[in-house]
């Protein structure tokens, strides 16, 4: 049988970790505000993970750090602590600037796409700021092409056209017949029932715009 991947303790004896994130050889862990930077050295045969701490930048944050990603085509660290969104300097992990109209935010998510046109290359810089209501918290969330996101709510998976702003039910988290399901519906009327006990929403992107989504031990 073949195995798709190996298990292996990378760090213990730590403090809490708040985040992780993993950025080619490097880990990035956020604990108490405080950011250390791993440098991951890959087995050879049956050696053990090799993993030392490079980098610690015990004043990265005033408060925990719940989450982290990076724009690798801008050299950018993307941070999410006490409800705000920054951006850091992915080598000097210095801050560059803070999003002040994020305030209030509890997850992010970070999508690029490279368009060559002609044979000068030319970085162009779109935002878009808006606000659509949704009928519950969200715990995890990815793009999907340009203009749609995928939702993993508390007991359902859900995905969002932000240019119609409807939401289109998916399926549950669980197979339990007590969790709560929600139809397609504008963003004007929105209805959900949540009862039992619903498998925490995992969902991670893979290429050509298709993504893998967790339910109960089953991946789809």
């Amino acid at each position: 049988m073949h195995d798709a991947f190996k298990v292996s303790v990378a760090l213990d004896n730590l403090p809490k970790i708040d985040t992780i994130f993993a950025h080619g050889n490097k880990l990035l862990v956020g604990s108490a505000g405080s950011l250390m930077v791993y440098q991951v050295k890959d087995p050879t045969g049956d050696d053990p993970l090799e993993v030392t701490l490079i980098e610690t930048h015990k004043t990265f944050s005033r408060r925990s750090i719940d989450q982290l990603d990076i724009i690798k085509e801008s050299n950018v660290l993307v941070s999410l602590a006490d409800g705000s969104i920054s951006l850091f300097d992915l080598k000097t992990f210095e801050l560059q600037e803070q999003l002040s109209r994020t305030r209030g935010a509890n997850i992010f998510a970070v999508d690029t796409q490279i368009e060559e046109e002609g044979v000068v290359p030319v970085i162009v810089t779109r935002l878009a700021v808006g606000e659509i209501s949704i009928p519950d918290r969200v715990r995890t969330m990815v793009w999907v092409g340009l203009n749609k996101l995928c939702l993993g709510f508390p007991s359902e998976y859900a995905l969002l056209d932000i240019e119609s702003e409807v939401l289109h039910e998916l399926f549950a988290t669980t197979s339990s017949p007590t969790a709560g399901a929600f139809t397609s519906y504008g963003i004007g009327y929105m209805g959900m029932s949540i009862a039992g006990r619903a498998s925490k929403p995992l969902i991670t992107k893979l290429p050509n715009n298709e993504i893998l989504l967790a339910k109960d031990s089953a991946y789809i």
